[in-house]
């Protein structure tokens, strides 16, 4: 709506250029704004049709078809992601033919993985800010580093950031994710089930009418957003075994504390998070347990 998109401008973006955090204009940031509105409004219009069409076929059963159906159409948006999605915000490029290329190139070797090419993203064009991701399924799948990372950091602190994303590959995360997803999708979908015929009768509709189609996805949405503490908790613990990963890989421990310090300086980042971010919001463990992990190893 315009109002929420009225406090993102004032809280997000001119903060961001008060602290000199974004390098986007207005008009870049409010293109960006509009491109994550349509694809949202997209998923949000197939989440709704997937509905009426399960319960079409299945009646109250409808939840297991519409999990079944989310959990592949999120498989399918994740192969499409590197290819189709994320080169709408960024640009992606091989890395540099560099001796930077060549040391991390090593450090896949070391790890056992036959890697055709590292990658960079242009992520200087909206922040400035370094990061690393793992992306992707299957023939799409890429690591990619931020193209300021070499500027910023010191070799070994961007061999540590590659070697954790080495760890989620390594430990295929991502299938982790994807049937952590299922679950999670299978119980809010199974929980809505059991309300929404009763919650549907109250307000005097059938549970399919398009009337109250918008409620139901605010319904959905605050279900998943309940029981996403868990979600996060287990993200949380994938996270830190692609750190002790990492750890174990390459050869200064220390160089990993150092990187997190300082993307954590670079995105003005909580040492602690507060209780409800470490329910609702935390996919990472605190950034102050991560360096003294990180810095316990070195000794």
């Amino acid at each position: 709506s315009l109002v929420t998109g009225l406090a993102d401008y004032q809280l997000s973006y001119k903060l961001s250029r008060a602290y000199d955090l974004s390098n986007q204009t207005p008009i870049e940031w409010l293109k960006d704004k509009l491109k994550v509105f349509m694809l949202t409004g997209a998923l949000f219009y197939i989440a709704a049709r997937g509905f009426l069409l399960a319960f079409s076929w299945v009646g109250h059963s409808w939840w297991l078809p519409f999990a079944v159906g989310g959990i592949i159409f999120t498989a399918v948006i994740n192969f499409l992601f590197p290819v189709v999605i994320f080169p709408l915000f960024f640009e992606v490029t091989p890395y540099p033919d560099n001796d930077l290329r060549g040391r991390l190139m090593g450090l896949f070797d070391r790890a056992g993985i036959a890697v055709d090419d590292i990658y960079q993203f242009d992520l200087s064009s909206k922040v400035n800010a370094a990061n690393a991701a793992v992306m992707g399924l299957g023939q799409t799948r890429k690591i990619i580093l931020g193209d300021k990372l070499d500027e910023n950091y010191t070799p070994a602190e961007i061999e540590a950031v590659l070697a954790h994303e080495i760890g989620h590959h390594v430990r295929k995360d991502i299938f982790k994710r994807l049937g952590l997803q299922f679950i999670s999708l299978s119980a809010a979908a199974r929980l809505l089930a059991f309300v929404w015929p009763s919650a549907a009768d109250l307000l005097g509709y059938l549970p399919t009418n398009l009337v109250v189609l918008p409620l139901f996805l605010v319904v959905f949405g605050l279900i998943n957003w309940l029981l996403s503490s868990i979600e996060l908790y287990i993200s949380r613990r994938l996270e830190r075994k692609a750190d002790q990963f990492a750890l174990d890989l390459i050869d200064q421990p220390r160089s990993l504390a150092t990187a997190f310090a300082r993307l954590a300086d670079e995105s003005l980042a909580r040492l602690e998070p507060n209780w409800y971010e470490r329910l609702f919001e935390a996919s990472h463990p605190a950034v102050k347990e991560r360096i003294e992990a990180a810095l316990a190893a070195e000794d």
